[in-house]
């Protein structure tokens, strides 16, 4: 299933594009589509690059204790989901998260002072967490961690979804009042429009259709621009380290499904990464 993006008008666009899917995917401008193409349910996710830059991102699987990523059905039984983990919090639980990381000078993951929008469509085991433990939260997307100069996430605490943006200038929380309900599919936005941050979650229905908005929080603050080192990944799914490797002792494993997880930068009309 595919998350509608607006048609492109004056801005040349990087999507990051996690599309857990059989079918084709078309972007509007395929600067980075990133895609989990699994032959069939039950298989192993393959992680690639099917954008036009493939040659300036990296994708892998990132595990530890034998952890996997599994092809499970999509919402509509079109296509396929990631599906995580089962939730555990033993020393020796399995962990698998997905990284992707620049391989340019070009920081095609960093919105630095430019509009971007992220999130993913979710849907949450029924045991998904236990306080106080190695895994007791669901991240869903992620770069920079909690102390540095910059981050976006996108995370699940005790069933409510939350993401936070940090610029240079100042941080933001936006939470939902919604607490996600087991088995049930969501879709989850976070956004940096100008200086207004805002969080959006909707239901996912049967069919594949976007219900109603449950939250819509929006805040005014000037963030600031985001400043990365090109070299740190984005996390899909759970919490990495700046090199890569898989936070042990917090690693907030998603355990569910995730499809469609996309990252959207408004860069200006360029015609390569430099």
């Amino acid at each position: 299933m595919k998350a509608h993006i607006p048609k492109q008008r004056r801005f040349a666009v990087v999507v990051l594009f996690v599309a857990i899917a059989l079918v084709a995917t078309a972007c509007v401008d395929k600067r980075v589509t990133v895609r989990f193409d699994s032959q069939s349910v039950g298989n192993s996710l393959n992680p690639m690059n099917s954008g036009s830059s493939e040659d300036f991102t990296t994708i892998e699987v990132v595990s530890l204790n034998g952890g996997d990523i599994i092809g499970a059905p999509g919402v509509t039984n079109n296509g396929s989901a990631g599906d995580y983990p089962d939730h555990t919090t033993g020393p020796d639980a399995p962990r698998a998260i997905i990284k992707i990381t620049n391989n340019a000078n070009f920081g095609l993951l960093n919105p630095a002072e430019r509009d971007f929008w992220f999130g993913a469509d979710v849907n949450l085991d029924a045991i998904n967490a236990t306080a106080g433990t190695n895994d007791d939260g669901n991240n869903v997307i992620q770069r920079g961690l909690f102390n540095e100069t910059s981050q976006y996430k996108i995370q699940i605490d005790n069933g409510k979804p939350s993401c936070r943006i940090k610029g240079t200038l100042a941080d933001v929380f936006l939470g939902s009042p919604a607490t996600l309900t087991p088995g049930e599919p969501y879709r989850i936005r976070c956004e940096r429009l100008g200086t207004t941050a805002r969080l959006l979650v909707w239901p996912i229905n049967p069919d594949g259709s976007i219900g109603s908005s449950i939250t819509n929080n929006a805040k005014t603050v000037d963030l600031g621009p985001l400043a990365f080192d090109p070299s740190i990944p984005v996390s899909i799914g759970g919490k990495l380290n700046n090199d890569g490797t898989i936070v042990a002792s917090a690693s907030d494993q998603f355990n569910g499904t995730i499809d469609n997880a996309i990252l959207r930068i408004d860069f200006p009309e360029i015609e390569d990464p430099e």
